[in-house]
């Protein structure tokens, strides 16, 4: 290692497709950190529609742009597999793959040195999306039943896990779990694998307290309910460990993630009906199993608008969109009662 690479600790692995003005504005974020000499970037183009390595080299220039490096992929290799193939491009023992449509936070990497001194035995640490944290310390989880109760407590959520951008690992601890999420990238989530992997084994990992990255909703074609319930479901095929159990109480607690009725307003969408009712029933099998009632009514009402169209099911959606649209207003204004209610939370 040279002179100039000796304090590199980490490599950002950043998987992109399609999204050149996101993925400068993340990079923008990442060099205003002023921090070239803690990591490498590593840019794994899954066959975007425009020269990328061209793109940065306009917006990027200097020490930053050296410290990138490329990889184009001959064909498009879907979005799963080239999130989970991020743990082979690592050039030091700690991995951070962030989404081509996020940003950094400032003084992130501090963060993420800190932690590091802090816990040299931890495999995984799990970080906060800006202004989801609710707490003032971190948690050291060992087992499903610690991840349980805190999700039960409020101290994360369904999504925080299904986050691509907050997850940092140590590969030289956690390398043993990286066959899992190559294995199992169809599942949608092969960056949480290790998170599954660690609570089989009843092996500590870190959820930090702090915030490293602010999330921004993907602009055009994404994730919807319907590629979910063919990819999600399908965490149920691992076996993590000897204890299946924890792999069924893994998946149970992340679906509650998901709403039925919004994945059946989904499932009207796909005109194929053959193709539509199979995804209809293996949701209702797996993702929403557990919730018998609510999947019941919402199925009842998807059937009623699948035979007649008369908007049973999905003249609902819009009023559950107006809301969040309304609570991210509310919180977005930085209103005096939503900065009380935070603070009481916090307590």
């Amino acid at each position: 290692m040279t002179e100039k690479n000796m304090h590199k600790f980490l490599t950002i692995v950043i998987p992109t497709y399609n999204r050149e003005r996101q993925l400068i504005r993340l990079l923008q974020s990442i060099e205003r950190q002023d921090a070239v000499d803690k990591y490498y970037v590593v840019i794994l183009n899954n066959h975007s529609d425009y020269d990328v390595k061209e793109a940065l080299s306009k917006a990027f220039s200097g020490d930053f742009l050296d410290n990138i490096v490329y990889y184009d992929r001959p064909y498009n290799a879907g979005g799963d597999y080239n999130i989970g193939s991020a743990f082979l491009f690592a050039k030091t023992d700690y991995l951070w793959i962030i989404g081509d449509d996020d940003e950094v936070l400032d003084g992130c990497f501090d963060i993420i040195g800190e932690d590091i001194a802090k816990y040299p035995d931890i495999p995984y640490f799990k970080y906060h999306i800006q202004t989801h944290s609710s707490y003032d310390e971190d948690l050291i989880i060992s087992d499903i039943d610690e991840f349980k109760r805190h999700f039960y407590q409020k101290r994360f959520c369904a999504g925080d896990v299904l986050f691509v951008s907050n997850n940092v690992y140590n590969l030289r601890l956690a390398g043993d779990y990286v066959p899992t999420s190559l294995y199992y990238s169809y599942c949608s989530i092969p960056h949480a694998l290790p998170m599954l992997r660690c609570l089989a084994d009843k092996r500590p990992f870190v959820w930090s307290h702090r915030e490293i990255v602010s999330y921004h909703a993907p602009e055009g074609d994404h994730w919807n309910y319907v590629k979910i319930a063919t990819s999600f479901s399908t965490v149920l095929d691992i076996q993590a460990g000897a204890d299946y159990a924890t792999t069924e109480r893994f998946f149970r607690i992340l679906s509650q993630h998901f709403e039925p009725r919004d994945f059946l307003a989904e499932c009207l969408k796909v005109k194929d009906k053959r193709y539509a009712r199979y995804v209809c029933r293996k949701g209702m099998a797996t993702l929403f199993r557990n919730r018998f009632l609510a999947s019941r009514y919402c199925r009842f009402l998807y059937g009623v608008e699948r035979a007649t169209g008369i908007k049973a099911l999905t003249r609902h959606i819009r009023n559950k969109e107006w809301l969040r649209a309304k609570r991210r207003q509310f919180i977005d204004s930085d209103n005096f009662l939503y900065r009380t209610y935070r603070k009481l939370k916090n307590k």
